[in-house]
């Protein structure tokens, strides 16, 4: 993901820092002991939750959801359905190369302009995105909403695309990639994308090295004009008054995108089994096993959810252990694969997923390890107990939850439903819908993947790397 937040610099002020000193030292002066005087913990009634999420529809289809969230700072988020896997084997790059070109000049504004106002708005923008979406993203008082989003609406309403600005992102196109792929796990995972898929969601959200000197701004502005249309685009605000929003939008140009849509082409998953290897340098060996998963708005949605926090997540502490509570970490344990990091992946998609394990190990463990984590897999399907389902669930829930801290996760959940279901479930029915999965359910999805053609992805030293005949 690339955030391009700013940040003050700079020495603060003699009074502020005189003011901040003396706060410290009375704070200092009490003890943790002594209560507060004239303290009233409120209730869990009394407490600010988010209002419930309103929702209008442009005359192109261009769908704005707003949701109030009682905090001085706000979130709007464009996203449209123009990822990577909507790339065809002439356009590889093309949409890396578009949420690169985020913030550039615009029609009714010069580059100068973009980076400034924000920064003096003391906004934070920047840009994502994957196989599905592209995403404008900024976050910003709520006070200063109006340059803000002239800035934001305008990036995808009337962008540019200056052939000199396209030439001069390429070099920070190629570090995107080499910083991202610094990480073995990234390769791995990008590399089991590639062999699972024929087409659509094989296409990395990366640009290839030999294709970042052949796109160009024709090739992107023909990207950007099919795709990003109406019914594709979805514009999300947390935390800022719904009419406010549209008003803005309008100044934008977003209201003025075509209404009609594209067809889309259906992801084809193998059917054979395929492998990756990739063999450098590095000591240690990052591997992956995956089969055929659950998509974002299929049944077996909640049930891969669970299955997931059945086998184990890794840990959430750094130095901590899930012993106690992960099928995998057990299992390579008793492998005698110590020290190696174990956990579950599972990866949505409109109409397809990934569900499967990846493993960390020295080069001499990598091949107990992966054996053991995916015969949890299997094991899986011969059935979980109550107690399994129970604490999966609670983490499930729990993770539901936590999302609604953050304004730009709430976004970004908001606009995937927006688009996929069109409408917004919230997080107490969802944990509705958790509660109502069985134990039957998720063996049944676990049976489907144990059953399914697998891949895997290794990277890293290769000499004792298994192969999928040894799973």
């Amino acid at each position: 993901m690339w955030r391009l937040g700013r940040s003050l610099s700079g020495p603060l002020p003699v009074s502020s820092v005189r003011w901040a000193s003396s706060i410290r030292n009375e704070a200092a002066a009490l003890p943790l002991s002594t209560p507060l005087v004239n303290f009233q913990p409120t209730s869990a009634e009394q407490r600010p939750s988010h209002g419930p999420c309103q929702m209008s529809t442009f005359d192109n289809k261009v769908t704005v959801s707003t949701m109030e969230a009682n905090s001085p700072v706000s979130v709007v988020s464009v996203t449209v359905r123009a990822g990577s896997r909507f790339e065809t084997p002439e356009e590889l790059g093309v949409s890396h190369f578009l949420r690169r070109m985020a913030f550039k000049t615009t029609e009714p504004f010069s580059a100068v302009h973009m980076a400034r106002m924000p920064e003096l708005a003391g906004a934070s923008c920047w840009s994502t995105g994957g196989r599905e979406n592209v995403s404008f993203n900024a976050e910003f008082l709520v006070d200063n909403a109006a340059p803000v989003l002239e800035c934001l609406t305008s990036s995808v309403g009337r962008p540019a695309f200056n052939h000199w600005e396209v030439n001069d992102i390429q070099s920070m196109v190629k570090n995107d990639k080499q910083s991202a792929f610094l990480d073995q796990a990234s390769e791995v995972i990008d590399a089991v994308h590639r062999a699972a898929f024929r087409n659509t969601l094989r296409n990395s959200v990366f640009c290839p090295d030999y294709r970042v000197s052949q796109i160009d701004d024709h090739q992107i502005r023909d990207y950007y004009q099919r795709y990003f249309c109406g019914p594709r685009v979805a514009v999300v605000g947390v935390g800022i008054p719904h009419d406010d929003l549209v008003k803005l939008c309008l100044v934008g140009g977003i209201h003025e995108l075509r209404s009609s849509n594209v067809e889309e082409v259906a992801s084809v998953f193998t059917k054979s089994n395929q492998e990756v290897h990739m063999e450098n340098g590095e000591e240690s060996v990052v591997g992956a096993v995956v089969a055929q998963g659950a998509t974002l708005t299929g049944n077996n949605y909640f049930s891969a959810a669970l299955l997931q926090r059945i086998l184990g997540t890794g840990v959430y502490v750094q130095y901590g252990c899930n012993a106690a509570t992960s099928r995998i970490t057990n299992a390579s344990e008793k492998a005698h694969a110590g020290g190696a990091k174990v956990s579950s992946i599972n990866f949505n998609y409109s109409d397809s997923g990934l569900f499967g394990v990846m493993a960390s190990a020295r080069r001499d463990t990598i091949r107990p390890c992966l054996k053991a984590a995916w015969g949890e897999v299997a094991r899986a399907a011969t059935g979980v107990s109550a107690p399994e389902l129970a604490r999966a669930k609670a983490h499930v829930k729990a993770d539901i939850l936590r999302s609604m801290e953050s304004h730009s996760d709430l976004a970004e959940d908001i606009a995937n439903q927006t688009l996929l279901r069109g409408k917004y479930m919230r997080p107490e029915n969802v944990i509705e819908t958790v509660d109502k999965v069985t134990a039957a359910q998720v063996t049944t999805f676990a049976k489907s993947v144990a059953s399914s053609a697998r891949v895997m992805a290794l990277n890293g030293d290769l000499r004792d790397a298994p192969y999928l005949s040894d799973m």
